[in-house]
């Protein structure tokens, strides 16, 4: 091939200004300095996980406000620090907890403990430094890793049982109390504000718990069909996608009566696949081959639809971070697909090259990338 036609077809995209109407992709990866300078995303970070990556990989990756948390199949446990300061992007510790391939569920995390699940055991960790607080063994199989709410760690189990035990096992050793979860709970407990728990079972029904004098007042608000994905928990608001195409924004009463309220029910214009991200005072849910809507968080209203073949995201596709003024997707071939997050109109593409998202975190300004040998880059809106 003429060497002028193999420069035409790699022209990097940092030839292509994202304010045109063309969306076409470059060569170069998200990674590259001129790329980034075109997307107004900068990269924070990259670290390599110590982790074999010719027999391990990377198997979760959660994203908190000022740390990322990274799980290998070896089973390694890396806490990375993102927040501003002179240690970003170190790994703060790693520790093994089990066997290697042993099934591990995403890891959780509160002010204190990270906490993991694997089977029927329990280990918090402190987050500070990764020595173990306490590995506490459940009376069934867990469905999901634990939080941690009012000093006490709340992990739920097959049964139909969420498990109570106190947070500090030294000075309260005694054993966990089972509270009725009222139906399968398979993801993590939600922490509601400072003291509150709650969480959502598999036929749509969420549950609160708030301490109330010497009590903890239980309240029910159900669903019209099981969740899609995780909540979104925002101050005293809860925002839910729900599998039959609604969206809901439930309110944490702090007063008498306690419990959950409705603030409003939208029907969203296609069936939601599970991303959301909550960017300032907008919403925005991924609808699967529906395409993408963007939703005013506060009332409720849609302000922008897109739906296009580049926008019709299949399994593991999608949204997957906001900020900036821009929204990051994989679309359906795989690619970094950038729009405009104020019209939901696509402004560029970037090739992925080895790299995948490894996590939607519901939390705007941060897109985390991994490779098969353990790799991790962090991004971020450069203004």
């Amino acid at each position: 091939m003429p060497l002028v036609r193999v420069l035409a077809l790699c022209v990097p995209l940092a030839a292509i200004h994202l304010a045109a109407t063309a969306a076409d992709c470059g060569c170069a990866p998200i990674t590259d300095l001129s790329v980034q300078s075109r997307t107004g995303w900068r990269t924070d970070w990259t670290v390599q996980l110590p982790v074999d990556g010719s027999r391990f990989t990377v198997t979760h990756v959660v994203v908190e406000d000022d740390f990322v948390i990274a799980q290998t199949s070896d089973g390694g446990l890396h806490l990375i620090d993102s927040a501003d300061g002179p240690t970003r992007g170190t790994i703060r510790w790693s520790r093994k907890i089990g066997a290697p391939y042993k099934s591990m569920h995403p890891a959780s995390s509160s002010p204190t403990f990270v906490m993991v699940a694997t089977d029927q055991e329990v280990h918090c960790l402190r987050r500070k430094d990764g020595t173990t607080a306490f590995t506490e063994r459940m009376p069934d199989l867990v469905e999901a890793s634990p939080a941690e709410a009012d000093g006490f760690i709340y992990v739920p189990t097959t049964g139909g049982s969420i498990e109570r035990l106190p947070a500090n096992r030294v000075v309260d050793p005694s054993p966990s109390v089972g509270i009725s979860s009222g139906g399968t709970v398979r993801s993590a407990p939600l922490p509601l504000g400072q003291q509150a728990i709650g969480w959502i079972t598999t036929n749509g029904t969420v549950v609160a718990l708030q301490p109330f004098a010497a009590t903890r007042q239980r309240s029910t608000v159900q669903l019209p069909s099981p969740s899609a994905g995780r909540p979104i928990m925002s101050g005293d608001d809860l925002f839910v996608a729900t599998t039959v195409g609604d969206l809901v924004r439930l309110r944490l009463r702090r007063t008498t009566p306690l419990g959950l309220e409705p603030a409003w029910r939208m029907p969203l214009p296609g069936r939601p696949d599970g991303s959301m991200i909550l960017d300032g005072e907008t919403l925005f849910v991924s609808l699967g081959l529906d395409g993408l809507v963007a939703l005013d968080a506060r009332t409720g209203g849609i302000r922008w639809r897109a739906n296009g073949p580049a926008l019709r995201f299949r399994e593991g596709m999608g949204l997957v971070a906001a900020g900036g003024g821009r929204l990051w997707c994989v679309d359906p071939v795989g690619r970094l697909s950038l729009l405009d997050a104020a019209t939901g109109r696509r402004v560029g593409c970037v090739p992925l090259g080895d790299f995948t998202p490894a996590a939607v975190t519901g939390k705007p300004g941060r897109l985390v990338l991994s490779r098969p040998d353990g790799r991790l880059t962090s991004l971020s809106p450069a203004g």
